[in-house]
């Protein structure tokens, strides 16, 4: 059985990375389409944004692999392709490989009308957008959806198709949307922190103290003084920079640059964030700083366009660190968010 890494279709720029990453890889890839090449082979299919992999096979290319992980919205180990010649045998073929509490999800790649009249016939369930940050109350959401198996299939042709019983993401295909609040953040920020708050192993917590680096207009600011965090800003701007629904519940505002840290405030701090729009080298090095200093985070990477080869290389080796998870976020646009959560 192979694994399959999904990327986001009809998206220029996340196509245009995952070429890159292909490009430099030490080990080719081969690029052809999934229904003639062999079983074994490891190969990206551009029509479709689908890689398949052997997972026992992949020594040579687990740096890559890392990589690309990062821009896969989504993706499934122990997948296969089927040969099925019709709607009903591939429901009998799917029930029969079902887990405890499985509901199926029709991925819209290949022949999508297809796939919507195979979903109609399995079970199923209407995923319940989430409200806000990741608190004890709303994980209940994600509580409920982590006791089904979630799987998916995509028809490839009118009799391939490919399925698992499992896949990565508990959101469809990592569509992490909300019920959005347009009255209260500072600016649309917000959202790409709330999505990480859901999908991160740990988050800062009620009472601890964080330090905002760039924090203006206060979108971030905003989530985690609602999450009850004691934050401290920094910013280049003044103070009158910072909206002023959050200026007055901050512990402390200093001005300063955040990539210098002897001008940072004395801490300690819990957590870190930045989403500051910065190179990507300057942001990268940040991250190194902290990793070495053991110091939690969670940091966006903005690239004004494709990722150089020496940005990729640098970010490789901070994911040889089991601590540090990096993911092309879905409220991320040309930028990856990179964190260290674990103490």
């Amino acid at each position: 059985m192979n694994s399959f890494l999904l990327f986001r279709a009809e998206d220029l720029w996340g196509q245009s990375c995952v070429s890159r990453i292909l490009d430099t890889s030490v080990v080719p890839f081969s690029r052809t389409d999934l229904l003639n090449s062999p079983e074994s082979e490891t190969v990206f299919d551009s029509k479709l944004q689908i890689l398949k992999f052997d997972p026992r096979c992949v020594s040579a290319n687990a740096s890559t692999l890392r990589l690309l992980e990062i821009w896969a919205d989504d993706g499934a180990e122990c997948g296969q392709v089927s040969s099925v010649g019709s709607i009903g045998e591939a429901r009998n073929l799917l029930s029969q490989h079902e887990e405890p509490a499985q509901i199926w999800r029709a991925i819209p790649r290949g022949r999508i009308r297809r796939g919507a009249l195979l979903e109609e016939q399995l079970r199923r369930k209407k995923w319940k957008l989430p409200l806000g940050w990741a608190s004890a109350a709303n994980l209940q959401i994600k509580q409920s959806w982590q006791k089904y198996a979630c799987g998916g299939f995509i028809w490839l042709d009118s009799d391939q198709l490919l399925w698992a019983t499992r896949f990565r993401e508990i959101a469809p295909e990592g569509q992490w949307c909300f019920i959005e609040d347009r009255k209260n953040p500072p600016s649309r920020a917000y959202l790409k922190l709330w999505e990480w708050s859901w999908r991160s192993a740990f988050q800062p917590l009620a009472g601890e103290r964080v330090l905002d680096l760039g924090a203006s207009p206060g979108g971030w600011t905003w989530v985690l003084l609602e999450a009850g965090c004691r934050v401290v800003t920094l910013d280049r701007s003044s103070l009158d920079e910072l909206d002023p629904r959050v200026r007055s519940r901050i512990e402390s505002a200093h001005q300063g640059d955040a990539f210098d840290l002897t001008s940072w405030p004395i801490g300690p701090w819990d957590w870190v964030t930045c989403d500051v729009i910065a190179s990507p080298q300057r942001s990268l090095q940040l991250i190194e700083a902290l990793r070495q200093r053991d110091q939690r985070f969670v940091i966006t990477v903005k690239f004004k366009g494709v990722p150089e080869t020496e940005d990729l290389r640098l970010l490789s080796r901070q994911l040889d660190d089991r601590r540090v998870t990096a993911r092309r976020l879905w409220h991320n646009k040309h930028e990856i968010t990179v964190w260290m959560d674990r103490p």
